[in-house]
Protein backbone atom coordinates (compact mmCIF):
# COMPACT_ATOMS: atom_id res chain seq x y z
CA UNK A 1 0.00 0.00 0.00
CA UNK A 2 1.37 3.41 -0.98
CA UNK A 3 1.96 6.04 1.72
CA UNK A 4 -0.84 8.15 0.23
CA UNK A 5 -3.34 5.27 0.33
CA UNK A 6 -2.26 4.38 3.87
CA UNK A 7 -2.74 7.95 5.02
CA UNK A 8 -6.22 8.11 3.44
CA UNK A 9 -7.19 4.83 5.11
CA UNK A 10 -6.01 6.03 8.51
CA UNK A 11 -7.91 9.31 8.17
CA UNK A 12 -11.05 7.40 7.23
CA UNK A 13 -10.67 5.16 10.27
CA UNK A 14 -10.20 8.16 12.52
CA UNK A 15 -13.29 9.80 11.08
CA UNK A 16 -15.38 6.66 11.59
CA UNK A 17 -14.05 6.28 15.14
CA UNK A 18 -14.96 9.88 15.93
CA UNK A 19 -18.45 9.39 14.53
CA UNK A 20 -19.01 6.21 16.54
CA UNK A 21 -17.82 7.98 19.67
CA UNK A 22 -20.23 10.86 19.03
CA UNK A 23 -23.15 8.52 18.37
CA UNK A 24 -22.33 6.48 21.48
CA UNK A 25 -22.14 9.61 23.64
CA UNK A 26 -25.41 10.97 22.28
CA UNK A 27 -27.13 7.61 22.64
CA UNK A 28 -25.95 7.26 26.22
CA UNK A 29 -27.28 10.68 27.18
CA UNK A 30 -30.57 9.99 25.45
CA UNK A 31 -30.96 6.61 27.09
CA UNK A 32 -30.60 8.29 30.47
CA UNK A 33 -33.79 10.26 29.89
CA UNK A 34 -35.80 7.92 27.67
CA UNK A 35 -39.31 7.55 29.01
CA UNK A 36 -39.10 10.80 30.95
CA UNK A 37 -41.03 13.95 30.10
CA UNK A 38 -38.12 16.08 31.23
CA UNK A 39 -34.89 16.66 29.38
CA UNK A 40 -32.59 17.72 32.19
CA UNK A 41 -29.95 15.17 31.22
CA UNK A 42 -29.69 16.46 27.64
CA UNK A 43 -27.32 19.35 28.46
CA UNK A 44 -24.78 16.69 29.45
CA UNK A 45 -24.31 15.96 25.78
CA UNK A 46 -20.84 16.99 24.60
CA UNK A 47 -20.34 20.68 23.96
CA UNK A 48 -21.99 21.46 20.61
CA UNK A 49 -18.78 22.80 19.07
CA UNK A 50 -16.80 19.80 20.28
CA UNK A 51 -19.46 17.42 19.00
CA UNK A 52 -19.36 19.02 15.58
CA UNK A 53 -15.58 18.78 15.45
CA UNK A 54 -15.60 15.14 16.48
CA UNK A 55 -18.25 14.28 13.91
CA UNK A 56 -15.82 15.35 11.18
CA UNK A 57 -17.64 14.82 7.86
CA UNK A 58 -20.62 13.13 9.49
CA UNK A 59 -22.18 16.19 11.15
CA UNK A 60 -25.38 16.01 9.07
CA UNK A 61 -25.84 12.36 9.92
CA UNK A 62 -25.26 13.08 13.61
CA UNK A 63 -27.81 15.92 13.47
CA UNK A 64 -30.40 13.60 11.92
CA UNK A 65 -29.69 10.93 14.50
CA UNK A 66 -29.98 13.37 17.41
CA UNK A 67 -33.23 14.85 16.07
CA UNK A 68 -34.88 11.45 15.60
CA UNK A 69 -33.82 10.28 19.04
CA UNK A 70 -34.84 13.52 20.75
CA UNK A 71 -38.32 13.56 19.21
CA UNK A 72 -38.76 9.98 20.33
CA UNK A 73 -38.32 11.15 23.91
CA UNK A 74 -40.47 14.25 24.09
CA UNK A 75 -41.98 16.49 21.46
CA UNK A 76 -43.38 19.43 23.42
CA UNK A 77 -46.71 19.35 21.56
CA UNK A 78 -47.36 15.84 22.84
CA UNK A 79 -46.44 16.42 26.48
CA UNK A 80 -47.81 18.23 29.49
CA UNK A 81 -46.56 21.81 28.99
CA UNK A 82 -45.99 22.21 32.71
CA UNK A 83 -43.31 19.50 32.57
CA UNK A 84 -41.33 20.88 29.65
CA UNK A 85 -37.79 21.91 30.51
CA UNK A 86 -37.50 24.65 27.92
CA UNK A 87 -33.83 25.39 28.58
CA UNK A 88 -32.87 21.75 28.09
CA UNK A 89 -35.04 21.45 25.01
CA UNK A 90 -33.43 24.61 23.60
CA UNK A 91 -29.99 23.12 24.22
CA UNK A 92 -30.91 20.05 22.20
CA UNK A 93 -32.33 22.05 19.29
CA UNK A 94 -29.41 24.48 19.34
CA UNK A 95 -26.96 21.56 19.28
CA UNK A 96 -28.76 19.97 16.32
CA UNK A 97 -28.66 23.22 14.35
CA UNK A 98 -24.98 23.59 15.20
CA UNK A 99 -24.41 20.23 13.52
CA UNK A 100 -26.66 21.13 10.60
CA UNK A 101 -27.45 24.87 10.40
CA UNK A 102 -29.81 24.28 7.45
CA UNK A 103 -32.14 21.92 9.37
CA UNK A 104 -35.33 23.91 8.76
CA UNK A 105 -37.83 21.82 10.70
CA UNK A 106 -35.79 22.16 13.91
CA UNK A 107 -35.97 25.94 13.73
CA UNK A 108 -39.72 25.75 13.09
CA UNK A 109 -40.29 23.53 16.12
CA UNK A 110 -38.13 25.64 18.38
CA UNK A 111 -39.57 28.94 17.22
CA UNK A 112 -43.17 27.76 17.53
CA UNK A 113 -43.13 25.38 20.50
CA UNK A 114 -40.73 26.94 22.97
CA UNK A 115 -42.70 30.21 23.28
CA UNK A 116 -46.13 28.56 23.47
CA UNK A 117 -45.57 25.23 25.25
CA UNK A 118 -42.30 25.95 27.01
CA UNK A 119 -43.21 29.51 28.00
CA UNK A 120 -39.81 30.60 26.77
CA UNK A 121 -40.21 33.24 24.10
CA UNK A 122 -36.59 34.35 24.36
CA UNK A 123 -35.17 30.92 23.48
CA UNK A 124 -37.69 30.35 20.69
CA UNK A 125 -36.82 33.68 19.11
CA UNK A 126 -33.12 32.95 19.56
CA UNK A 127 -33.47 29.87 17.35
CA UNK A 128 -35.45 31.85 14.79
CA UNK A 129 -32.77 34.56 14.67
CA UNK A 130 -30.22 31.82 14.08
CA UNK A 131 -32.39 30.54 11.23
CA UNK A 132 -32.44 34.01 9.66
CA UNK A 133 -28.62 34.10 9.72
CA UNK A 134 -28.26 30.75 7.99
CA UNK A 135 -31.38 30.82 5.81
CA UNK A 136 -32.02 34.50 5.01
CA UNK A 137 -33.94 33.62 1.84
CA UNK A 138 -36.67 31.74 3.77
CA UNK A 139 -39.69 33.95 4.58
CA UNK A 140 -41.39 31.81 7.23
CA UNK A 141 -38.86 32.34 10.05
CA UNK A 142 -39.42 36.09 9.99
CA UNK A 143 -43.16 35.41 9.82
CA UNK A 144 -43.00 33.24 12.95
CA UNK A 145 -41.06 36.00 14.71
CA UNK A 146 -43.83 38.38 13.65
CA UNK A 147 -46.49 36.14 15.14
CA UNK A 148 -44.51 35.71 18.36
CA UNK A 149 -44.12 39.47 18.74
CA UNK A 150 -47.78 40.18 18.03
CA UNK A 151 -49.37 37.44 20.06
CA UNK A 152 -46.92 35.87 22.53
CA UNK A 153 -44.97 38.89 23.76
CA UNK A 154 -46.23 40.51 26.97
CA UNK A 155 -47.11 43.22 26.24
CA UNK A 156 -47.49 42.64 22.49
CA UNK A 157 -44.74 44.24 20.44
CA UNK A 158 -46.65 45.43 17.41
CA UNK A 159 -43.74 47.41 15.96
CA UNK A 160 -41.58 44.28 15.93
CA UNK A 161 -44.47 42.25 14.49
CA UNK A 162 -44.84 44.66 11.57
CA UNK A 163 -41.07 44.85 11.04
CA UNK A 164 -40.64 41.08 10.89
CA UNK A 165 -43.60 40.62 8.56
CA UNK A 166 -42.13 43.26 6.27
CA UNK A 167 -38.87 41.31 6.32
CA UNK A 168 -40.77 38.13 5.44
CA UNK A 169 -42.53 39.91 2.59
CA UNK A 170 -39.21 41.10 1.15
CA UNK A 171 -37.87 37.56 0.88
CA UNK A 172 -37.59 36.32 -2.72
CA UNK A 173 -39.40 33.13 -1.70
CA UNK A 174 -42.37 34.91 -0.12
CA UNK A 175 -45.70 34.23 -1.86
CA UNK A 176 -48.07 37.08 -2.70
CA UNK A 177 -50.30 36.50 0.33
CA UNK A 178 -47.36 37.18 2.65
CA UNK A 179 -46.93 40.57 1.02
CA UNK A 180 -50.64 41.20 1.45
CA UNK A 181 -50.41 40.24 5.11
CA UNK A 182 -47.53 42.68 5.57
CA UNK A 183 -49.67 45.51 4.20
CA UNK A 184 -52.66 44.46 6.34
CA UNK A 185 -50.64 44.50 9.56
CA UNK A 186 -50.05 48.24 9.31
CA UNK A 187 -53.75 48.76 10.10
CA UNK A 188 -54.68 45.54 11.92
CA UNK A 189 -51.65 44.50 14.00
CA UNK A 190 -52.69 43.04 17.34
CA UNK A 191 -56.05 41.84 16.06
CA UNK A 192 -56.54 38.15 16.87
CA UNK A 193 -58.12 37.46 13.50
CA UNK A 194 -54.95 38.87 11.91
CA UNK A 195 -52.93 36.43 14.02
CA UNK A 196 -55.23 33.61 12.86
CA UNK A 197 -54.53 34.55 9.26
CA UNK A 198 -50.81 34.49 10.04
CA UNK A 199 -51.08 30.98 11.47
CA UNK A 200 -52.77 29.71 8.33
CA UNK A 201 -49.99 31.30 6.27
CA UNK A 202 -47.47 29.39 8.38
CA UNK A 203 -49.57 26.25 7.87
CA UNK A 204 -49.34 26.76 4.11
CA UNK A 205 -45.55 27.03 4.28
CA UNK A 206 -44.91 24.15 6.71
CA UNK A 207 -43.76 20.76 5.40
CA UNK A 208 -44.22 18.86 8.66
CA UNK A 209 -47.57 17.19 9.32
CA UNK A 210 -47.21 17.54 13.09
CA UNK A 211 -46.36 21.23 12.83
CA UNK A 212 -49.22 21.87 10.40
CA UNK A 213 -51.67 20.31 12.84
CA UNK A 214 -50.25 22.47 15.63
CA UNK A 215 -50.88 25.62 13.58
CA UNK A 216 -54.48 24.58 12.95
CA UNK A 217 -55.00 23.85 16.64
CA UNK A 218 -53.51 27.20 17.62
CA UNK A 219 -55.90 28.97 15.24
CA UNK A 220 -58.86 27.49 17.09
CA UNK A 221 -57.25 28.47 20.42
CA UNK A 222 -57.17 32.09 19.23
CA UNK A 223 -60.85 31.87 18.31
CA UNK A 224 -61.51 30.75 21.89
CA UNK A 225 -59.68 33.84 23.12
CA UNK A 226 -61.97 35.98 20.96
CA UNK A 227 -64.98 34.32 22.59
CA UNK A 228 -63.46 34.94 26.05
CA UNK A 229 -62.89 38.59 25.26
CA UNK A 230 -66.43 38.99 23.91
CA UNK A 231 -67.92 37.41 27.04
CA UNK A 232 -66.01 39.91 29.20
CA UNK A 233 -66.83 42.93 27.01
CA UNK A 234 -70.52 42.83 26.08
CA UNK A 235 -71.94 45.55 23.89
CA UNK A 236 -70.16 47.33 21.02
CA UNK A 237 -66.82 45.58 21.56
CA UNK A 238 -68.42 42.12 21.44
CA UNK A 239 -70.28 43.10 18.28
CA UNK A 240 -66.99 44.25 16.74
CA UNK A 241 -65.31 40.96 17.62
CA UNK A 242 -68.20 39.01 16.10
CA UNK A 243 -67.91 41.05 12.89
CA UNK A 244 -64.14 40.44 12.66
CA UNK A 245 -64.55 36.70 13.18
CA UNK A 246 -67.43 36.58 10.71
CA UNK A 247 -65.26 38.21 8.02
CA UNK A 248 -62.43 35.77 8.69
CA UNK A 249 -64.68 32.71 8.47
CA UNK A 250 -66.08 34.13 5.25
CA UNK A 251 -62.54 34.19 3.83
CA UNK A 252 -61.90 30.62 4.96
CA UNK A 253 -65.17 29.35 3.47
CA UNK A 254 -64.47 31.17 0.22
CA UNK A 255 -61.10 29.43 -0.03
CA UNK A 256 -62.74 26.08 0.72
CA UNK A 257 -65.35 26.76 -1.95
CA UNK A 258 -63.03 28.09 -4.67
CA UNK A 259 -59.95 25.89 -4.36
CA UNK A 260 -61.04 23.08 -2.07
CA UNK A 261 -58.91 24.34 0.84
CA UNK A 262 -59.38 21.48 3.33
CA UNK A 263 -57.38 23.14 6.12
CA UNK A 264 -59.47 26.31 6.22
CA UNK A 265 -62.62 24.24 5.96
CA UNK A 266 -61.56 22.14 8.95
CA UNK A 267 -60.61 25.22 11.00
CA UNK A 268 -63.99 26.80 10.24
CA UNK A 269 -65.79 23.65 11.33
CA UNK A 270 -63.83 23.46 14.58
CA UNK A 271 -64.40 27.15 15.37
CA UNK A 272 -68.15 26.86 14.72
CA UNK A 273 -68.30 23.76 16.91
CA UNK A 274 -66.64 25.66 19.77
CA UNK A 275 -68.98 28.62 19.18
CA UNK A 276 -72.00 26.33 19.34
CA UNK A 277 -70.75 24.94 22.66
CA UNK A 278 -70.28 28.41 24.10
CA UNK A 279 -73.70 29.57 22.99
CA UNK A 280 -75.26 26.45 24.46
CA UNK A 281 -73.60 27.27 27.77
CA UNK A 282 -74.93 30.84 27.48
CA UNK A 283 -71.42 32.29 27.64
CA UNK A 284 -71.94 34.73 24.75
CA UNK A 285 -74.87 37.13 25.12
CA UNK A 286 -73.97 39.07 21.96
CA UNK A 287 -76.68 38.06 19.41
CA UNK A 288 -74.40 38.48 16.41
CA UNK A 289 -72.51 35.34 17.40
CA UNK A 290 -75.69 33.26 17.19
CA UNK A 291 -76.48 34.76 13.79
CA UNK A 292 -72.88 34.13 12.67
CA UNK A 293 -73.15 30.48 13.68
CA UNK A 294 -76.43 29.95 11.87
CA UNK A 295 -75.30 31.55 8.60
CA UNK A 296 -71.75 30.20 8.42
CA UNK A 297 -72.80 26.67 9.46
CA UNK A 298 -75.30 26.69 6.59
CA UNK A 299 -72.55 27.73 4.14
CA UNK A 300 -70.26 25.02 5.52
CA UNK A 301 -72.89 22.33 5.03
CA UNK A 302 -73.47 23.48 1.45
CA UNK A 303 -69.83 22.94 0.47
CA UNK A 304 -69.16 19.92 -1.75
CA UNK A 305 -68.91 16.87 0.47
CA UNK A 306 -70.59 18.73 3.37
Amino acid sequence: MSPFALRRTLLSLLAITALLWSVFTVQTALDDVRGSTRLRQMPYLPNKHLLRSLSVDFDLLTADFLWIEATDIALPSERDPSKIDSEAWFYVLDTITEMDPYFKVVYRYGGSYLPRYGNNLERGNQLLQKALRWLPEEWEFAAILSFNAAHLSHPPDQEAAIRYMEQAAQSPSAPQYVREMSAMMHTQAGNRTTSMRMLLLLFDGADSGTLRQAYLKETVVLAGEIFDQAAKSPGPRAAELAADLDALLGEFLQAARDVGDAARRQVTENILRELDRRLGAQELPEPRFAELLRRRAKELNELPGG
